[in-house]
């Protein structure tokens, strides 16, 4: 659908262009593992094994999460 090829479209360059800021420290194992559990969200989501809501709500919480990961207060 044209909506999920736009929100996948933005989130692997979002993802890319993170990976790339961090290749040299400890960002980069965290912005593959983002990517990881997103792209494992999406194979659930289009094989039926999630809903919808889920399959957005798992990636929210990754991008939310990436972009918290310099905040002191968040878990590491």
């Amino acid at each position: 659908t044209p909506l999920f090829h736009t929100v996948m479209g933005k989130l692997k360059e979002y993802y890319h262009e993170e990976i790339n800021r961090g290749i040299a420290g400890e960002d980069k194992d965290h912005a593959v593992s983002g990517m990881v559990a997103i792209t494992d969200a999406t194979n659930n989501w289009l094989s039926g094994k999630i809903k919808t809501a889920q399959w957005v709500k798992a990636i929210m919480r990754e991008v939310v999460d990436f972009e918290n990961r310099h905040d002191p207060c968040q878990p590491k």
